[in-house]
């Protein structure tokens, strides 16, 4: 005599698709979307997920970037799962795809999707010099360039109050490619004593 045990079989899931990025700016949060498909004949267990990995031009090849869980997801059934993703600096062409891991077998790899990453809020500029005691009240200022920035504003303090308030393109400033160090030498003299 022959018998059935309920529960039985083996769990599998697919990804059917991803959801386009918009308005990714560098150094922001994308929320990055698959859609599941349960293709096995029972319902994903507690420890399934689907991976996330991206690869863009911060780094050379796919990097896992994050998981969502999809257990409890019913034989036949498709839902939407996803996470949030920080966006690195690099503005520029990215692209994501996702897999789903069921705990007995790994998916196989969704399509891609590209999107792209603009640039968002640029960080600080680093000052080089004028730094400690100099010698003259007109000096030379040098700052690190900021990737994409297009303007610098060179804000002087001295000890009489405000002297400095004025922008500069990145041209003006000698480093319009986004790199290396920025310079430039006002007029405006500084009066004696601590100054930033």
């Amino acid at each position: 005599m022959s018998f059935t045990v309920p529960g039985g079989g083996t769990p599998a899931a697919t990804i059917v698709s991803l959801w386009p990025v918009s308005g990714a700016t560098a150094g922001g949060t994308a929320k990055l979307w698959a859609q599941v498909k349960n293709t096995g004949s029972v319902t994903l267990p507690s420890s399934a997920l689907v991976w996330f990995y991206v690869d863009g031009p911060s780094w050379s090849g796919s990097h896992w970037v994050g998981s969502a869980a999809v257990s409890g997801l019913t034989a036949g059934s498709t839902n939407w799962y996803s996470i949030n993703w920080t966006i690195p600096t690099a503005v520029g062409t990215y692209t994501y795809w996702a897999q789903v891991w069921t705990t007995i077998a790994i998916s196989d790899w969704s399509t891609g999707q590209e999107f792209s990453v603009t640039g968002g809020v640029p960080v600080a500029a680093t000052l080089v010099s004028p730094s400690g005691t100099i010698t003259t009240n007109t000096p030379t200022y040098v700052w690190n360039a900021v990737s994409n920035s297009t303007w610098y504003c060179l804000w002087g303090d001295d000890s009489t109050g405000n002297k400095i308030q004025k922008w500069y393109t990145a041209s003006e400033v000698g480093c319009a490619s986004g790199t290396g160090t920025c310079l430039v030498k006002p007029s405006t003299a500084l009066a004696s004593g601590t100054a930033q």
